[in-house]
């Protein structure tokens, strides 16, 4: 896979990340999802510089979630 495709994936990856973070957020008004989500902000902005370790780390981390969480809702 050529690096703008692990680019793209890792940012769809960061954007649902950030949708489900801030959505439970607004529902528990917890600090750790505060803080998660400044954190998951800044890897986006590295993700945009190019950080080709960051993109790796989201597409494995996030990637594996989603998809453990695609076959818990099947």
């Amino acid at each position: 896979m050529n690096n703008f495709v692990k680019m793209d994936v890792a940012i769809e990856l960061l954007a649902d990340k950030i949708s489900k973070t801030t959505k439970r957020y607004n529902i528990t008004n917890d600090m750790y999802y505060q803080n998660e989500l400044i954190s998951l902000i800044n890897e986006r902005n590295q993700i945009y510089n190019g950080d080709l370790n960051v993109i790796d780390r989201v597409i494995n981390t996030y990637g594996n979630e989603l998809k453990n969480d695609f076959k818990r809702e099947i």
